[in-house]
């Protein structure tokens, strides 16, 4: 059956094929020997289009293949690097977010970018450059590219037209007030970088500073923050301390609001303060609750 499948018209003749399989419920558990089966049906189809042996020297394709309840379904992973990598994060710092998952906890906050926005646990900088990517309406994944653009089909022109597109739907006329910090200047340095790959770093006023010393002028605003938790803090011990200087920060902060992704359920014990709601989120396969903690809303004027 995979034969029959006109892969010629996706894959070109020197493509590297790759396979990426799974089996659920089927009495073709083996995965390894069924996608060697289907990689030798698509070399197979591909030698008799192209009169040739493949050589697998250029771009990669990969040869998805699902079988569920013995039906086999095949596809071409036209992603390549999964989504939620945008192609700014380089480096890691001590389990950082998915950028997808901080890109969502955005959208679940009242944040918009008329709003001051504030990381104070910022680590590689994720949050903020989220943020700051959703003020200006920078399509996220601009900077990076795909396995689609390897396919024999690919339709250059009309890329090239979707990102002018793109670009056109960008804010440029505005600087959005977005503030990141994080006691460690490894971690700062390191977003600093993030930021700039991304070209958002003339937006961004990153700081090596204590969370517990932040302060601000503006009269409302937003607290968006994945701070330490789990394998994440060194000594355990101290989380309730951290925890309940966090709150005391934001419990200055008069009309603000504040969010945070943690796996520790005594949040708003440390806090001294229920939430106005709360969420359950999955951060690296550890259930966490999003706690929001909302500020007074702006008068209409």
């Amino acid at each position: 059956g995979v034969k029959k499948v006109p892969f010629e018209d996706f894959i070109k003749p020197d493509a590297k094929i790759l396979m990426d399989g799974n089996c659920v419920k089927s009495v073709l558990g083996a995965i390894k020997v069924s996608g060697g089966v289907i990689k030798k049906s698509v070399v197979d189809r591909l030698s008799k289009h192209y009169k040739t042996e493949l050589n697998e020297e250029g771009e990669r394709v990969i040869v998805v293949f699902n079988i569920v309840n013995d039906i086999v379904t095949i596809s071409l992973d036209s992603s390549g690097d999964g989504l939620h990598k945008r192609g700014y994060r380089v480096m890691n710092y001590t389990a950082p977010l998915k950028e997808t998952l901080a890109a969502g906890l955005i959208q679940l906050s009242v944040y918009n970018k008329s709003k001051p926005f504030a990381d104070i646990f910022c680590g590689s900088g994720t949050l903020p450059i989220e943020a700051c990517l959703y003020a200006l309406n920078i399509a996220p994944n601009k900077n990076r590219n795909f396995d689609f653009q390897h396919f024999k089909n690919y339709d250059k022109e009309l890329h090239d037209q979707i990102r002018v597109e793109l670009e056109n739907a960008e804010v440029k006329d505005f600087t959005p007030n977005i503030y990141a910090s994080d006691i460690n200047p490894e971690a700062i340095k390191l977003a600093k970088l993030h930021a700039k790959l991304m070209g958002v770093d003339n937006y961004i006023t990153f700081e090596v500073r204590d969370m517990r010393e932040f302060k601000s002028a503006e009269e409302y605003g937003v607290i968006i923050s994945n701070p330490p938790y789990g394998d994440r803090i060194g000594d355990k011990s101290t989380i309730g301390e951290l925890y309940t200087d966090f709150g005391k920060v934001f419990k200055s902060l008069d009309k603000w609001s504040c969010y945070c992704l943690t796996d520790n359920k005594l949040l708003e014990k440390y806090f001294n303060r229920k939430a106005d709601k709360t969420r359950k989120l999955y951060n690296a396969n550890i259930e966490c609750k999003y706690y929001s903690f909302m500020g007074a809303k702006p008068s209409k004027n």
